[in-house]
């Protein structure tokens, strides 16, 4: 029974020292950034949702801009859209993106309290 026990705790054991380890390492560092802190073109003011839509373009709720940006996979900006406010096309402190398969956006606004499509 002893052993039966032990044989039991073996896997948490393992576990355990994985995740020790794993905490520790260091990580690797970015492929690549883009971006940078202002509400220019490409540059962003706390970005606060990212997502990659199906064709691999990379969607960024930039909060602080009141704007969605969309980039090509190696960051480079293709489009942006949105404008402080709560009327149509426009955005208060967008906080989530996602991307549907078909493409759709679905954004999460903080302070008006809505997902906008």
């Amino acid at each position: 029974m002893r052993n039966r026990n032990i044989l039991m705790l073996l896997p948490i054991v393992f576990l355990s020292l994985a995740l020790v380890t794993r905490a520790g390492a260091q990580a690797p560092p970015p492929l690549f950034t883009f971006g940078g802190l202002g509400s220019g073109p490409s540059n962003m003011d706390h970005p606060f949702g990212v997502d990659v839509g199906p064709d691999g373009n990379i969607y960024v709720a930039d909060q602080g801009n009141h704007r969605i940006q969309k980039f090509q996979p190696n960051g480079t900006l293709i489009t942006e859209w949105g404008s402080f406010g709560d009327g149509p096309g426009q955005m208060e402190f967008p906080s989530g993106i996602a991307v549907a398969p078909s493409g759709d956006v679905y954004t999460v606004e903080n302070h008006s309290h809505r997902i906008s499509h």
